[in-house]
């Protein structure tokens, strides 16, 4: 018995570990979310004095990766020579060739200040939220769902490193009926294929484009907007219009009217802050005010906006402009001062018949400074449906599903068409595919996947 309880004890401190990803681990590692992502050090060491590179991926290939830093302390100090610091790059794909989505140093569980080492990047209570003492969320919305994490050290200094929590989810689809057929293949007659049929029925309380130089449908409160297509010679991603707020005293809101997301789903937005801190509005960046951080809060309440939570909060980088360079702030990520699209799975405490969301900057030097934007905000949550697959020669059905996605194994013996279809009883759309069946003199090879995306 003694012997049975260490081998038990032995497999579940494993399967423990087997959660902690390193990393020091480098190359790529699939991850199915519920994983927790260290520094070198693991969960009880520090960072190290070794740069490393690791990418995350999705098992499923139509998922995104997710890192929510809970901690996050490693060494930031721009000395007299040069600065001593150890960054955490964060790419947005399979290699550091990604769009550059964040760059984390320094020590964000205390209140921005740098008169410590390392400089902390807290964002300090301000009376409107309590202290924000982490990096808060990143996420892939690259075609492979991969993150690339890049750790440079620059620094002999030792310090605890970082804590993110994994996840995966899987982007909605455009508002409305979806489901879209790859293409059709050719087997020999006795070979077996996979269809597999992928499919959502979608809602958006919000799809916000703002082209109509208007908040729009969806949204229950707004500050002062306003409505362009290049402020500061800069268009966005589609060169449409796009929200800048400038012309509002903090705090400076995007609010949203309650609805039923119960079902979860994503959300989707646009953002950019103006670059040069210093400069004539609406192109004066965000930065720091007393110590104080002048960035953007995500956020959503499902108590009628009694009480809100934030899970992105975009951090200020105001290292350019008349005021001389902010050295400091370089540690949220330059990423901010270019339009980056982010796309986040609506968080499970969220998931009410009665959420609300609001972007909100609760301190800004003056109604004229510190100028940020939005576009092509979605909110999407899926409708029930029904997803099946039809031989469209005998009309039978030969697989149904609830979920978004089946798969079903035939073996035709004549060129056959398939159909799937996706149905919650009020909006439906189908795909076609043809199975080719050929006389073959020689084997074909392996089974084939024919996938509906």
């Amino acid at each position: 018995m003694k012997n049975i309880l260490l081998l038990l004890f032995f497999f579940t401190i494993l399967e423990s570990l087997s959660q902690n990803i390193l990393i020091s681990t480098s190359g790529t590692v699939n991850v199915n979310g519920g994983e927790t992502f260290y520094d070198a050090g693991g969960p009880n060491g520090n960072d190290g004095n070794t740069s490393h590179t690791i990418t995350l991926c999705p098992q499923n290939n139509k998922d995104k990766v997710v890192l929510d830093f809970t901690y996050f302390k490693t060494m930031w100090v721009d000395g007299f020579i040069g600065p001593e610091e150890d960054p955490l790059f964060i790419f947005n794909g399979t290699n550091t060739t990604g769009n550059n989505i964040g760059e984390l140093k320094g020590d964000y569980s205390a209140k921005y200040s740098t008169a410590n080492t390392p400089y902390r990047m807290g964002v300090e209570s301000n009376g409107i939220f309590p202290l924000l003492d982490r990096p808060t969320m990143f996420s892939s919305t690259h075609a492979s769902g991969c993150l690339t994490l890049q750790f440079i050290n620059g620094a002999n200094d030792l310090n605890p490193g970082w804590v993110a929590d994994v996840s995966v989810f899987t982007p909605l689809d455009i508002p409305g009926c979806n489901i879209e057929l790859l293409k059709d293949t050719n087997i020999c007659n006795g070979e077996s294929v996979t269809l597999e049929a992928f499919g959502t029925i979608v809602s958006a309380p919000i799809n916000s484009d703002f082209n109509n130089s208007a908040v729009g449908t969806g949204w229950n409160a707004t500050s002062s907007a306003t409505f362009t297509s290049n402020v500061c010679s800069s268009t966005s991603l589609d060169n449409s219009v796009y929200l800048w707020m400038q012309n509002a005293t903090s705090p400076r809101s995007l609010e949203s009217n309650n609805f039923d997301v119960s079902d979860g789903g994503s959300i989707s937005f646009e953002y950019r802050q103006a670059i040069n801190n210093g400069n004539a509005s609406p192109c004066e960046s965000p930065d720091q005010q007393g110590g104080t951080f002048e960035g953007v809060y995500v956020q959503y309440s499902n108590n009628g906006g009694t009480n809100w939570t934030t899970f992105k909060y975009l951090f200020p980088n105001g290292t350019q402009g008349s005021f001389g360079a902010e050295a400091a702030l370089t540690g949220c990520g330059t990423y901010v001062k270019d339009w980056t699209k982010m796309t986040y799975p609506i968080p499970i405490a969220a998931q009410t018949t009665s959420t609300k969301f609001r972007w909100i900057q609760s301190l800004a030097t003056s109604a004229s400074s510190d100028n940020w934007g939005l576009d092509n905000i979605v909110i999407s949550t899926p409708l029930d449906a029904t997803l099946t697959i039809t031989n469209m020669t005998t009309n039978a059905v030969i697989g149904t599903s609830s979920t978004s996605s089946l798969s079903v194994n035939i073996t035709p013996t004549t060129t056959t068409i398939y159909r799937a279809t996706i149905d919650n009883g009020i909006s439906s759309c189908t795909k076609d595919i043809t199975v080719i069946v050929s006389t073959c003199s020689n084997p074909c090879g392996a089974s084939q996947t024919l996938i509906w995306d």
